[in-house]
């Protein structure tokens, strides 16, 4: 067990079976509350990775040049340094891919979509899209900017339009994922309808809705995890090191983990939250409309800063900036705009609006990249081309598909 340097907690690191280390630690926050983390680490030399796996199942592996997030039975998504992103099924099978091409005498980063959502029942298309993304800075930033393509004159005219009678439900709004505070109320008009798809298609993009609880096997990294955990705190709990609200919190996760896999309640959504979708609805369709992309550093000087809801794409392991360690947080999960980024800044602060549980809790405060806003951006638009076909295309009449 080894003291924090600001004498405010500690950390203890074990050995663990697979040659890595399990890392159990304690740190007094500003509020007088403690924060608490377990996870294991191993290295690699030989590809010069090192891969962090929490008790949750969240693993963070970087390496030189990238960083890769996910889990058991999740997607993994991939960020490299130069600005490419790509995606991976479990399974190994791709959700999109991103390298730099040259088109009309442009460098741009082109992203090849094998298929949409988490499963190939939710959303495998029958031929790659292409989707392009043009370069754009942001003070020191580099940031790639959705370029949207040509849009449809029929689907873009039917979302505009009110329904002829209202509808009285969404049929792709997946309740598995989301549930909407207040009596129901029938959509009178597509974009209302899609604000809600968009909400609940967020959470799709990392899990899939067909799954049910146990389907999965247990992550036997996690299990060795919480093993090696469990014995870490036996061992401080014998020292006196650790407090009864470390052995209870400690004893809460590994109890968890022992327990059948249930399906997280889904999460509620609040009237303001639910109302600002919609707008962004809106204000994103009229940008595809005109075929322009949302730059970060565009919105955030206009008065729409300060409402705008980021929807996560990707999983993001956060360091929260009120300096009390990381956690995570999932495709889905909302963040709202906390401070703007300064001139040199690369990063922005960000709150936790709303969020799966287990993950960061709403009103945490983070630093997040301006590259990953930009993509929680450029991720909306994408997937609101996707809902608008979808819905469109279940009305009656099939547009073309959107993309190359």
């Amino acid at each position: 067990m080894t003291p924090r340097p600001d004498g405010r907690g500690f950390v203890a690191v074990g050995q663990a079976p697979n040659g890595g280390q399990a890392v159990l630690s304690q740190q007094a926050l500003p509020n007088g509350q403690n924060r608490f983390q377990a996870y294991g680490q191993r290295h690699d030399p030989a590809s010069g990775t090192t891969t962090r796996t929490f008790l949750d199942g969240r693993r963070v592996t970087a390496g030189p040049g990238f960083v890769t997030t996910g889990g058991a039975g999740r997607p993994a998504f991939t960020r490299f340094n130069d600005g490419r992103r790509e995606a991976v099924r479990p399974d190994g099978r791709p959700l999109y891919r991103e390298a730099f091409v040259e088109d009309g005498g442009r460098r741009m980063l082109r992203r090849t979509i094998f298929a949409v959502g988490a499963g190939a029942v939710v959303g495998a298309v029958l031929a790659p899209r292409f989707a392009d993304f043009l370069p754009h800075r942001f003070g020191p930033a580099q940031l790639f900017v959705f370029a949207p393509p040509p849009p449809p004159p029929a689907l873009y005219g039917w979302v505009e339009a009110p329904f002829a009678s209202p509808v009285g439900f969404c049929p792709y709004c997946a309740p598995e994922f989301i549930a909407f505070e207040g009596p129901p109320e029938p959509y009178a008009n597509p974009y209302d309808m899609l604000g809600d798809m968009q909400l609940a298609s967020g959470f799709e993009s990392y899990d899939d809705p067909g799954l049910k609880p146990g389907d999965l096997p247990p992550d036997p990294e996690v299990m060795a995890l919480a093993e090696q955990v469990a014995a870490l705190e036996a061992q401080l709990a014998k020292s006196d090191a650790a407090n009864e609200e470390m052995r209870q919190q400690l004893a809460a996760e590994l109890a968890a983990l022992r327990q059948p896999p249930q399906r997280p309640r889904p999460l509620s959504i609040p009237p303001d939250l639910r109302e600002q979708m919609r707008r962004q609805v809106r204000e994103t369709t009229a940008a595809l409309r005109s075929q322009q992309g949302i730059a970060l550093d565009t919105l955030l000087a206009s008065p729409a800063a300060e409402r705008q809801v980021f929807q996560l794409v990707e999983p993001l392991n956060a360091a929260s900036a009120a300096g009390s360690g990381e956690c995570g947080l999932t495709p889905g999960d909302m963040l709202r705009l906390h401070q703007r980024p300064g001139e040199d800044a690369v990063a922005a602060t960000m709150v936790v609006a709303a969020s799966r549980a287990g993950n960061c809790p709403a009103g945490s405060t983070m630093d997040v990249s301006l590259a990953d806003l930009q993509d929680m951006l450029n991720g909306f638009a994408l997937r609101l081309q996707d809902n608008m076909q979808l819905a469109f295309t279940q009305a009656g009449a099939a547009p073309p598909a959107s993309g190359r």
